[in-house]
């Protein structure tokens, strides 16, 4: 009799401690996803505010007249590298391209002479 009571409250036990720690995971468990829904909600809320702010976009245009003004440049045999390198990947992946979106615009330069303008 007493292996009997013995083992009925060891049983009673350990369901009561593992309901206690299922609940206590479900309670931790739904403040974690609180806590990163509402993370996630302000990191958009961020970006579209630096987006409306009239010092991001000076900014952007600081660095657009930098880049586009700017007197730094490859030396020639480097440019036509780098030239010749974008022309490759270019004609390599605008197949591609043309498949997926259908756009004219990436047809090569002799593609877009034939059609008509």
């Amino acid at each position: 009799m007493d292996l009997l009571y013995f083992t009925a409250r060891t049983v009673i036990v350990v369901l009561v401690v593992t309901l206690a720690m299922v609940f206590a995971f479900l309670v931790v468990a739904d403040d974690i996803e609180d806590l990163i829904a509402r993370r996630i909600a302000r990191i958009k809320f961020d970006a579209i505010a630096r987006l409306e702010d009239p010092r991001f976009w000076s900014l952007a245009a600081k660095g657009i007249s930098q880049l586009a003004y700017s007197k730094m440049d490859f030396p020639a045999d480097q440019k036509q590298k780098v030239m010749d390198d974008l022309k490759a990947i270019g004609d390599r992946w605008r197949p591609y391209v043309v498949a997926l979106t259908g756009a004219q615009a990436c047809q090569t330069p002799a593609a877009q002479g034939d059609a008509p303008r």
